[in-house]
């Protein structure tokens, strides 16, 4: 994308990656409809993991002659969702996208983690399709490209959904007893999307 003369921004989170490190210090995540409740010691063991995966994603474009700029989680200033019952999760009030602009303008490609921090410089955990929805709330891309391992979005069979069309699947959609947790938070965060970007955007779920 980059080559071919478009500003693509990279904005990642890093599931997989932290459950595994959570498991080998035998710490256990509780989830309230797809946002993982974040203790401090949860908090800490994310943001290493978070940044780690950060240099990394970096360092293989850079190798591939693709240059790429850490963005810091700064980036995303929010508030305290509901400490009492998410713990430091935060809710994204405000974007700086100038140093998005200033990092594409440069000619690197930004690498953006799902991070966020307070008014008062306190590191909060927010979920990356969230991140991602406000993220695109504030740049207005031409094009949204989530990205999984399963290539979509599954139904109850597992099969993959080959098109969802918004606004007339969505009510059905909520209504399936199969949409939980993260994709159902996925489907939300679409639709809202959708809602906000132009008639000429578009988003994709793929492998």
């Amino acid at each position: 994308l980059k080559r071919s003369g478009l500003n693509p921004i990279v904005i990642h989170g890093a599931g997989p990656q932290l459950n595994a490190d959570l498991e080998s210090q035998g710490i256990v995540s509780d989830y309230i409809e797809g946002i993982r409740v974040t203790t401090p010691e949860i908090l800490r063991t994310a943001r290493r993991v978070f940044l780690d995966v950060n240099r990394r994603l970096v360092d293989a474009l850079e190798e591939r002659g693709t240059r790429a700029r850490f963005i810091d989680p700064s980036l995303f200033e929010a508030d305290l969702v509901d400490r009492e019952q998410y713990g430091l999760v935060g809710e994204i009030n405000k974007v700086q996208t100038e140093w998005i602009s200033d990092a594409t303008r440069s000619g690197y490609l930004p690498v953006v983690c799902s991070l966020a921090e307070s008014s008062l410089g306190q590191t909060l955990n927010v979920n990356a399709d969230v991140a991602a929805v406000r993220l695109a709330e504030a740049v207005m891309p031409m094009k949204m490209i989530y990205i999984n391992t399963m290539g979509g979005l599954l139904d109850g069979d597992d099969n993959l959904i080959r098109n969802i069309n918004y606004p007339s699947d969505f009510e059905w959609l909520l209504e399936q007893p199969w949409l939980r947790h993260g994709t159902k938070l996925k489907t939300v965060e679409i639709n809202e999307l959708l809602d906000i970007l132009p008639a000429s955007s578009s988003v994709s779920v793929t492998s």
